[in-house]
């Protein structure tokens, strides 16, 4: 059986080194389950697969190139850390040096995050990559930002296991191994991650330049189920988003498209053609819920110096007054 991600990457090869003592050509595999072949070609035995991370050394390459999926390079004879040898195509690696590796792991997870159609096994493996790598990143800076990089993984994976994959036993083992991170959507049919792992990231990197970055990608994380016109559950959603947002990173560079997202949404309540009958006969669960929700959105909108601001404080103004009067304390 094959070594843990983490002891593949983290495995040192500075004891193999070339007849004159130099530092050996080093790459890192870049993709997930890479094939370590006999001799090159895609035709060749497969030695073994190497997962997304492994470290590798470069013994020689080929003399031409090929061309597969798009990307051109040479086949490259390398060895792993646990001793295998063998071919692998040059351009499902990338070289690797200890100083630049949070610099490499974040190119690797922008590469792979970008792409379309990938199965499930490897956006999970690019997960389980990154939760180590965050572990070990040089810097607070480095390491927010490959947590940040460690959720949207996490989603990936969760959205690429598709309805009728849900039931195998080794998806159930990883949702249930992840079980913390996760939450089950019912209307898209699907796993998403909790959106407070995302603020809680922003909470321990508020001082950092990520911090902004991580607080939008908080705010526009999924929320479990839908309001299907419910205003209640629609002024909750505009509170535990686009308001966190603005109440998080008031001078943040969303602010604007926060603002102006909260601005239309209560804009839109008011102008609701059931009028001041909109709350009529809400439990009172409810008008307690969207009297709190609205005072946090108005309390928050005075801390931002936009006249748009204003604007959408009188329009909560005006749901206040209307959730009063259909029984709602004020």
């Amino acid at each position: 059986m094959r070594r843990a991600l983490p002891v593949v990457f983290a495995a040192t090869l500075s004891a193999v080194v070339t007849a004159g003592g130099a530092e050996p050509d080093r790459r890192i595999v870049a993709a997930a389950a890479v094939a370590l072949r006999e001799a090159p070609g895609v035709s060749r035995g497969v030695v073994a697969r190497l997962p997304l991370g492994t470290l590798v050394v470069e013994i020689a390459r080929t003399g031409g190139v090929d061309t597969i999926g798009g990307e051109t390079a040479p086949w490259l004879e390398v060895a792993t850390p646990s001793g295998e040898q063998g071919w692998l195509f040059g351009a499902l690696t990338l070289p690797y040096t200890e100083a630049e590796r949070d610099a490499l792991v974040l190119e690797i997870a922008k590469d792979r995050l970008r792409r379309t159609g990938d199965p499930f096994e490897a956006f999970a493996e690019l997960h389980a990559f990154l939760v180590w790598a965050a572990g070990e990143a040089a810097t607070p800076e480095a390491r927010a930002r490959i947590e940040l990089a460690t959720l949207r993984a996490l989603d990936r994976a969760s959205g690429a296991i598709g309805f009728r994959r849900r039931r195998e036993e080794k998806v159930l083992a990883w949702v249930e191994k992840h079980t913390r991170d996760l939450v089950w959507n019912e209307p898209a049919a699907r796993w998403i991650v909790v959106a407070d792992r995302f603020w809680e990231l922003h909470g321990r990197s508020a001082s950092l330049p990520a911090a902004d970055e991580i607080a939008w990608e908080a705010a526009r994380a999924q929320l479990p189920g839908e309001c299907e016109g419910d205003v209640p559950c629609r002024l909750s959603w505009l509170a535990r988003t686009d308001g966190r947002y603005l109440d998080q990173r008031p001078r943040g560079a969303h602010a604007g498209e926060a603002l102006a997202n909260v601005a239309a949404a209560l804009e839109e309540a008011v102008g609701d053609p059931r009028g001041a009958a909109l709350f009529t006969g809400s439990p009172r669960e409810d008008l307690e819920r969207m009297r709190s929700d609205l005072e946090t959105l108005k309390a928050l909108l005075v801390r931002v110096d936009d006249p748009r601001a204003g604007v959408a404080r009188s329009a909560a103004d005006e749901l206040l007054a209307r959730v009063a009067a259909a029984g709602g304390k004020r």
